[in-house]
């Protein structure tokens, strides 16, 4: 198990939703945990509503000077649960700065994982069962390549971080829900949009190339033969005065799972404690690398970028 976790949390906040999507299962709709949801718009609406608060989300994101939160996960698979806890930063959008670290404890061994992104590099290091393992992203490079494709210039805004996040859900998603709803966490009662969706026909396609005709054609997809790990719903929730992300989890339905007894697998992101526009320097993203060698991902990270 601890074998693939570190890299689910990487590509999660580094590399946007659709390579963290292969790795997570999540629990049904009960799974917004203890919130009080009201009326709900009907499908079409909701998807354009939904659509909205996601860019929105992003879109305030990049407007921040910083934001700092702690993070938390949940991962219930194959009969074992995993709990990691870390740290999340970001600088101004212009730069690219980011900051992740993450503990993650399990029955074996403790594993954890560092991410600093400087704009110019992204370094990755993973430690599990003790082994270190050192990764660089040269981002001028996925910069280029990014403004080849598009032909028009890249800022490194949206190499990493939530706002790429949000704008991959709304991407890849299609909302069927948007929901008012009241977080409990502790004492604590947050005022949230509570978002449900499955994956858009176009991104169906793309994993069951099989029943493209059918898919094509506006037929249901039979979600069964998605990969093992592969979600079919996503539950978001947005802070209804700053439209910040506090939880995401990730759903399989179609396997007929009974995840609320404990079975099904269940992926959670939590985050929490979030503080905005603090002052922050270049050299708190910086990676000290010492003499740890470093293995070259920029191939393996453009060629996971490509749709």
């Amino acid at each position: 198990m601890a074998r693939w976790l570190p890299s689910l949390t990487a590509v999660c906040f580094l590399g946007g939703l659709l390579f963290a999507a292969w790795l997570i299962w999540s629990r049904t709709s009960g799974g917004l945990g203890r919130a009080t949801v009201h009326a709900q718009p009907p499908p079409s609406r909701a998807d354009a509503q939904a659509r909205r608060l996601l860019a929105r989300a992003a879109e305030a994101l990049a407007r921040r000077k910083s934001v700092s939160a702690e993070l938390s996960q949940t991962v219930r698979l194959y009969g074992q649960e995993l709990l990691a806890r870390g740290s999340y930063v970001q600088g101004p959008a212009r730069t690219g700065w980011l900051l992740l670290d993450l503990n993650i404890k399990t029955e074996e061994a403790d594993s954890f994982v560092q991410q600093r992104c400087d704009g110019e590099s992204l370094w990755t290091l993973r430690s599990e069962d003790g082994v270190p393992n050192l990764s660089r992203v040269d981002l001028r490079r996925v910069t280029l390549q990014r403004a080849e494709a598009s032909g028009l210039p890249v800022s490194m805004i949206g190499v990493g971080g939530l706002a790429e996040l949000l704008l991959g859900l709304e991407r890849s998603f299609e909302y069927d829900a948007v929901n008012e709803a009241t977080l409990s966490r502790g004492r604590e009662k947050l005022r949230v949009y509570a978002l449900s969706g499955h994956w858009r026909p176009a991104m169906l396609v793309h994993w069951l190339p099989d029943q493209k005709a059918d898919i094509e054609a506006g037929k249901p997809a039979d979600l069964s033969k998605l990969p093992p790990m592969m979600p079919d719903r996503v539950f978001v929730l947005l802070g209804r005065d700053n439209l910040f992300l506090y939880r995401l989890e990730y759903v399989r339905e179609s396997a007929g799972r009974k995840s609320r007894e404990g079975e099904g697998p269940f992926v959670s992101f939590n985050l929490a404690d979030a503080v905005f526009d603090q002052p922050v320097e270049r050299r708190q993203f910086v990676f000290e690398r010492g003499t740890l060698p470093a293995v070259d991902a920029t191939d393996a990270y453009l060629a996971r970028q490509r749709p």
